[in-house]
């Protein structure tokens, strides 16, 4: 979806917690960053803490073509 300019939000989930699953899905496989000048850019718009772990709300500030 990333590479087809379909994401206006990315919501980053962060744990520290370590699973090792060699069938897992990298959702940034197959999107090639080759310039940083051509990346889409982001702005962090909210955080919440649950206990340990972290949410962080990101929305779609500008991306090459839209």
């Amino acid at each position: 979806m990333m590479k087809e300019k379909l994401v206006d939000e990315i919501n980053l989930f962060i744990c520290p917690s370590v699973i090792i699953d060699d069938n897992g899905i990298n959702v940034f496989d197959s999107f090639a960053l080759e310039e940083i000048e051509n990346s889409m850019q982001f702005k962090l718009v909210n955080t919440k803490e649950f206990d340990n772990d972290v949410l962080h709300k990101y929305t779609l500030l500008s991306s090459p073509g839209i």
